[in-house]
């Protein structure tokens, strides 16, 4: 069974009831109310408000009760963006007229998250970024789900269906990696002059050090956008961080208190495209206040765990190896020829390593995993060793500010050896030892163990 729930609108059939598609083929009318981690909430059309489980759902159909986005004439946001021309947004290919974050968080630790993108096409040239979407998500943490998408075209409206829908794996190939999904959906009919809109929703079951509420909103510098709006509420007392990259103005963030909950929201106006940016992508960031001591720590106790957990070779023959950093070559040189690189950072899979004994076993291990073994192995052999969670440049921008696990996506291993300090990275095999590659030269590390 497919780990996404999808959920389509239909604007042509005259019921007025949402639609929830059971596994076991019933069909169940009524008005949707919410997903509340692995519950279905729908309010029947007798006014029963009813809860199914998560793992007997199929599918949830919206109807369109009272044409509601089908006029979309009264959608300012849609409204708006149609009205755009290439000079108000400085760019002639695509602009975003409207993005729309918003997170709510809740006293259990759970936290709902709605995306919206208004975009306006100016030239074919763009085309696929207006109507190709993909958004990715880790499958044991996070449920998502295509809330509507359609493109608008004067006063005729396409919309994207269920065969443009699909949840996609990235990493086939490795079940134990397999994680990291992508929910990708096409937007039909889009050309010069169409206006996109689309919603996305996700509800992330628990947060914790592990899986921080922690997000980036992406300012892509290759196209404008008119205004970027993030709102999140949470729990009185739940304390945030924020960051910015350099050159992102931010308006004042206004707070409201109801309910026990605070809210907060930040605006981003006027993002002027920069056709000769070194980078693709500024962020806005944020997430709940932490320290990297404490994240140091409790990453520490459950790493130490792991690396007390099955039994490992004997690599080393007495008496062959004269220097700790010949032996250190050695145990690096066993590490690559007995494991198979996986290249699955573990920001898309887990923070904490498997036992080095099952990763040997398996003849298997991605970006955390790897490293681990051969981390595990210098430890055994009585050689001083650090094992380091490294912000690897893969993202856009580190937020030191930001202490959370999750800006990290590799591992390595610093040890001093025979007087020498040395970064030791045993990921692709034609990483020699000793050599830095590249993409980690110069990152941002945490010492975990």
């Amino acid at each position: 069974m497919k780990r996404i729930l999808i959920l389509l609108l239909m604007y042509a059939a005259p019921a007025r009831a949402d639609i929830l598609f059971l596994q076991n083929g019933a069909e169940i009318e009524g008005s949707f109310i919410a997903i509340n981690g692995q519950q279905i909430s729908i309010k029947k059309t007798d006014g029963e408000v009813t809860s199914y489980p998560r793992k007997d759902a199929l599918k949830l159909m919206f109807v369109d009760r009272d044409n509601v986005r089908a006029d979309f004439a009264g959608d300012s946001a849609v409204e708006a963006a149609a009205r755009l021309l290439p000079a108000d947004c400085g760019q002639d290919t695509i602009c975003d007229a409207y993005r729309e974050y918003t997170y709510v968080l809740d006293a259990g630790s759970s936290v709902f998250k709605s995306e919206r993108v208004v975009r306006k096409l100016f030239a074919e040239e763009a085309r696929d970024e207006a109507g190709e979407n993909r958004y990715y998500y880790n499958r044991d943490h996070e449920e998502v789900s295509l809330r509507y998408a359609m493109a608008v075209n004067g006063r005729d409206a396409a919309r994207a269906d269920e065969t443009t829908i699909a949840d996609a794996s990235e990493a086939p190939a490795y079940p134990e990696y397999d994680k990291l999904r992508s929910l990708k959906f096409s937007i039909p009919k889009v050309t010069t002059g169409t206006v996109t809109d689309y919603v996305i929703v996700s509800t992330i079951a628990r947060v914790s050090r592990e899986f921080p509420f922690f997000d980036r909103v992406p300012i892509a510098l290759r196209y404008p956008a008119r205004k970027i709006r993030i709102s999140v509420t949470a729990p009185e007392g739940v304390a945030l961080s924020t960051a910015a990259s350099e050159g992102v103005s931010i308006a004042s963030a206004p707070q409201s208190a109801h309910d026990g909950k605070t809210t907060t929201v930040w605006e981003i106006t006027d993002v002027q495209a920069d056709v000769a940016a070194t980078k693709n992508v500024s962020l806005f960031c944020f997430g709940a206040q932490d320290t990297w001591e404490d994240i140091g720590k409790y990453f520490s106790a459950r790493i130490g765990a792991a690396l007390a957990e099955g039994k490992l070779p004997r690599v080393l023959r007495a008496g062959k190896y004269k220097t700790q950093k010949a032996k250190a070559a050695a145990l690096y040189q066993y590490t690559a020829d007995h494991i198979v690189f996986v290249p699955a950072d573990m920001n898309a899979s887990s923070y904490i390593p498997q036992n080095p004994e099952e990763t040997l076993r398996r003849g298997r291990g991605n970006t955390l995993d790897k490293p681990f073994v051969f981390y595990a192995l210098l430890k055994k052999a009585g050689i001083d060793a650090k094992l380091v969670y490294a912000d690897s440049g893969t993202s856009p921008e580190f937020f030191p500010g930001i202490p959370a696990v999750s800006q990290f996506a590799k591992a390595a291993v610093y040890a001093r050896l025979d007087g020498q300090d040395m970064w030791l990275c045993p990921l692709e095999s034609e990483i020699a030892f000793g050599v830095v590659p590249a993409y980690l030269q110069g990152r941002t590390g945490l010492i975990v163990h």
